[in-house]
């Protein structure tokens, strides 16, 4: 899960993303990532262009830039470019798969669904992952 950290309508340039994964098997209780989540997969570096306005790199996919905006409405926003398909993202997914005996796993693919940045339509994107 991502959260964009605001206050008083600005994102914080502190840490503007706070990463972390809900434990069902706990109840559905939130947690911080573990350091090897962070490093290989889940893990968010940012970069503060402007105000209320960030480059975000993923640690599963660094060559894919995702940007954190807000919207007229003052909503945080990500979008990013899949497949040469601007999107708003909603929802990612992450697909792991174990390969590395040392570090137990590499990532396949990532499945972005959002809306389209132009049209506003609902789209699915695949980005697969070369190792």
């Amino acid at each position: 899960m991502y959260d964009a950290r605001m206050q008083d309508g600005v994102i914080l340039p502190e840490n503007p993303v706070e990463a972390y994964r809900i434990v069902y098997t706990e109840g559905g209780i939130k947690k911080p990532l573990t350091e090897i989540q962070k490093r290989l997969a889940y893990g968010i570096r940012y970069t503060k262009l402007t105000t209320n306005f960030y480059e975000l790199e993923l640690a599963a996919q660094k060559q894919t830039p995702l940007f954190l905006v807000l919207d007229d409405s003052g909503t945080p926003k990500v979008y990013t470019t899949i497949n040469k398909r601007k999107m708003f993202i909603n929802n990612m997914f992450i697909q792991l798969k174990n390969k590395n005996p040392l570090l137990g796993f590499e990532v396949r693919y990532i499945r972005f669904e959002g809306t389209d940045y132009y049209t506003g339509a609902t789209t699915k994107e695949v980005l697969l992952i070369e190792n």
